[in-house]
Formats: structure tokens, C-alpha cells, sequence
């Protein structure tokens, strides 16, 4: 079963061709999972079997619970701040101003930064930190893989628009 017939919510699935090359036999941490969509598919696709997927928002976790389903067992539920880091040699950063001190946490890896439209302070405070390796635009349309009508947390849905064009930052990390 393709992973929005089991979770109704958003998914960034158009973003694997992009960052394919990135994450190809790697170990992936997916911060700010959601239902762990995306992890799901690069497993699904042969990409990487080593996933883990940290997500704080509690919504999310009550959605795998009560779909009483067993293949989300690579999520965490955690708050990022405090926690020990999963290693891994691909980080995908989500979650914008959080993601300063996690930074500072993380092992020598590929942090994909899928924030979108990062201010000029953001990227200064990137930049400070981690070495720009790419600036990525792609398509993504997610209207086909949504189920109108399923969706229980609109929040999530006023971010961005359902298809059009997004952009990410691929940076190393050194030290």
C-alpha cells in the first residue's frame, strides 16, 4: 500500500529525484518526520534500508497509533532539543530556527535543508556553520498524492501551496 493510503497528510515524495544521489545506501535522519512518508518511500524505492525518523509534533505519533500499523516502527517521537542525536550521514532539516543548536550536535554528514525560503539570516547562520555544497529548485505536486476531504490538521496545509516549485540547500558539515 503506497504510504498516503495510510496517512493522510502531506507529502514531500516529488523531493526523493532531487536528493536521490544524496541519500543513495547512506543512513538518513528525516527531523521532523510527520508519518514518516518520505522515509517510507526511499526505503520502498532500494534508496536506504537505514532510516530513522524524529518527529515532535504529537499528532503525528497519534495517527501511527491509531492506524494500528507496525511499519512506522524508524519514527521517534522527541522534542529535537535535548535528545541524543541518531547518527547517520544524511540529515533532512525541516523545522527552521529550531535547527541552529541542533547543528552544532550533528557528526560530519550531508544536511539537506528543506526549508524553502530561507531569510538572509538563515543562511548566515547556515553558512557560519556548514559548507554550501548545492542549491536545488524542483517541481513538486502534492495534489496526487492527497485524499481530499482525509486531511484532520489544516495548519499543516496553509504552509505552502499544493504544487509549484521549492527549493532546497544541500550543506556539509566538516567537523
Amino acid at each position: 500500500m503506497h504510504p498516503i493510503s495510510k496517512w493522510p497528510e502531506r507529502s514531500p515524495l516529488d523531493l526523493i529525484p532531487t536528493i536521490s544521489s544524496y541519500v543513495k545506501d547512506k543512513t538518513i535522519c528525516d527531523m521532523g518526520a510527520g508519518c514518516g512518508d518520505l522515509l517510507y518511500e526511499i526505503r520502498k524505492l532500494g534508496l536506504s534500508n537505514d532510516i530513522i525518523g524524529v518527529e515532535r509534533e504529537g499528532w503525528y505519533h497519534k495517527v501511527i497509533r491509531d492506524m494500528e500499523v507496525h511499519d512506522r516502527d524508524y519514527i521517534i517521537n522527541d522534542n529535537f532539543h535535548g535528545m541524543e542525536i541518531p547518527k547517520a550521514d544524511v540529515y533532512l532539516l525541516w523545522f527552521g530556527m529550531n535547527q541552529y543548536s541542533i547543528i552544532n550536535n550533528l557528526p560530519k554528514s550531508i544536511i539537506i535543508d528543506l526549508t524553502s525560503e530561507p531569510t538572509e539570516n538563515h543562511l548566515s547562520r547556515m553558512t557560519n556553520k556548514l559548507n554550501i555544497v548545492e542549491k536545488i529548485e524542483y517541481d513538486y505536486d502534492e495534489e496526487k498524492y492527497f485524499t481530499k476531504g482525509v486531511h484532520k490538521d489544516n495548519h499543516h496545509m496553509a504552509s505552502w501551496p499544493m504544487k509549484g516549485k521549492r527549493k532546497l540547500i544541500v550543506y556539509e558539515k566538516n567537523d
